[in-house]
């Protein structure tokens, strides 16, 4: 018996050597034919590009532009497209959303499907996009952010058991206009206009290797709130956030002009101001849990001094600012007559910038400026904008009369003579220098927001604690109480006296 089980436990021993000695060889052929054992110096120097590319990546640095719409971004946006060595998406949240409301479906590089997000619980997964695009990793992103126009064909089964195959929208924006200028170097829309379907999946190394060779990756988003970019900036210790502003008043009347207005002007001038100022409000938090990360930028500053605007912005970045850039942004903002290209509603290219910033005072009617006023009046002193009754003089006037009446009734970041440009400087304001100087008190809301009846009085011509986002939006709540009550009486007064219920409803709201 012993002698059996001995010869047993020999054999056994051969053959796992022999399974061993063939795997050996398996593996030591595989890397034979995939070069990563060889003589050849041109592989070897193959073998070590993965290996550049990831330090390259880990060095490169991350910039959100985090803005709303048409508050001059496409124009900021190019400081960063026309740079020869950064990688930037314009809106590159647009079609995941586009295929969240319209399809409700995701279609991903390996040719899953899965539902999509209902509006109101998709912030996660669009942050997660996000840091997907900043760290290069294309292939875990939806095929419906990363093929911007006839991309991912969306596949419909009918009762009788047929699939019909309808392409998705499309994104003008990102194919056209050169929105992409290194995308475009690397033939990443090439290869898309060949492919049709989920083959346009091939292509994604294209654009992953565009993005993970770039110095500087530059996202601009409309869609991403600053609540969002804490997260992102704790995931990232390198990424930098440019907050950038325009007058709302501005904003809401180029929004008309172009016809993306969705309700009437108090609603949207409500919903954007909300908006700004609960990014700002975000935004003063977090500058004190990420210093020297968040930079706001006024339109109007980059559009009446652009070169040391755009410097100030490549400074906060500790880059230089490129010669391809700054020449690229001469003829932009001070473009000669015959430069027709890029003009328009969407493009990037004004005759005369600081007239384009300031053109808005003349074009508005007083009746819309006033009743945006009423609404926003609250985040004006926050970001260093003056009320429509000090402008209201100011629309006879043209030319560089006009800018330097307006740019004295802003207080405009830089004055002339402009002085050498550096961080401090660009930050010399008023309002901001309040807001710094003031320590950080994170107190809760009072109880009962929003529920107690408004105070005794209504508060026309209250100053607004400058630098307190809280109390400004109080203040903006308050606001909104007051309208609605008066709007209310002014409805009791009008009821007919007839109709006894109605009058006794309304006077017990009025008692309450």
């Amino acid at each position: 018996m012993p002698v059996v089980l001995a010869r047993g436990l020999r054999f056994l021993s051969l053959k796992v050597v022999f399974v061993y000695a063939l795997l050996s060889c398996s593996l030591f052929y595989y890397w034979l034919e995939t070069g990563l054992v060889t003589n050849d110096p041109q592989k070897v120097d193959r073998l070590f590009v993965p290996l550049v590319g990831i330090g390259e990546e880990l060095s490169a640095r991350q910039v959100i532009i985090l803005t709303y719409q048409r508050s001059g971004s496409s124009f900021t946006g190019e400081l960063f497209n026309k740079n020869d060595h950064a990688f930037y998406l314009f809106e590159p949240i647009w079609g995941f959303y586009k295929s969240m409301e319209k399809y409700g479906s995701l279609t991903y590089p390996n040719g899953t499907t899965k539902p999509a997000p209902k509006h109101g619980i998709e912030f996660d997964e669009t942050t997660q996009i996000v840091d997907d695009l900043l760290n290069c990793r294309m292939f875990n992103i939806p095929l419906d952010v990363t093929a911007p126009y006839d991309i991912v064909f969306q596949i419909f089964r009918t009762d009788k058991g047929k699939e019909i195959v309808v392409p998705k929208d499309n994104h003008d924006f990102q194919a056209g206009l050169g929105r992409h200028q290194r995308l475009n170097d690397f033939k990443y829309f090439d290869c898309l206009k060949s492919k049709r379907g989920l083959g346009k999946a091939s292509c994604l190394p294209l654009m992953q290797e565009a993005c993970r060779t770039a110095s500087l990756k530059t996202l601009k988003l409309l869609r991403i709130r600053m609540n969002q970019v804490e997260t992102l900036m704790q995931k990232n210790p390198r990424l930098k956030v440019i907050h950038l502003v325009r007058d709302p008043r501005a904003a809401l009347i180029s929004r008309r002009k172009v016809g993306e207005m969705i309700g009437n002007l108090e609603m949207e001038a409500n919903m954007r101001c909300m908006e700004i100022l609960r990014d700002y409000s975000t935004r003063q938090r977090l500058e004190h849990v990420f210093p020297n990360r968040i930079m706001q930028v006024r339109y109007e500053d980059l559009a009446e001094f652009p070169t040391e605007t755009a410097t100030a912005i490549y400074e906060f970045l500790g880059l230089p600012f490129p010669k391809s850039v700054e020449k690229w942004l001469f003829n932009a903002t001070q473009s000669a007559g015959n430069v027709t290209k890029g003009i328009g509603d969407y493009g990037t290219v004004r005759k005369n910038s600081t007239a384009t910033a300031h053109a808005w005072i003349q074009k508005i009617s007083p009746a819309d400026a006033f009743q945006i006023d009423q609404v926003c009046s609250v985040i004006y002193p926050l970001l260093g904008y003056r009320p429509y009754k000090e402008l209201q003089p100011l629309r006879n006037l043209t030319g560089e009369s006009l800018s330097n009446n307006v740019r004295g009734s802003y207080g405009f970041l830089y004055k002339r003579p402009k002085p050498p440009v550096n961080i401090d400087w660009f930050r010399e304001n008023p309002y901001q220098k309040q807001v710094q100087n003031q320590p950080f008190n994170p107190r809760p809301p009072p109880p009962g927001m929003g529920f107690r009846p408004p105070p005794p009085g209504p508060p026309q011509g209250a100053p607004v604690p400058r630098g307190d986002p809280r109390a400004a939006m109080e203040m903006f709540q308050r606001q909104k109480q007051w309208k609605a009550l008066a709007d209310f009486q002014a409805k009791y007064r009008n009821a007919p006296r007839n109709n006894k219920p109605q009058i006794n409803f309304m006077k017990h709201k009025l008692k309450g």
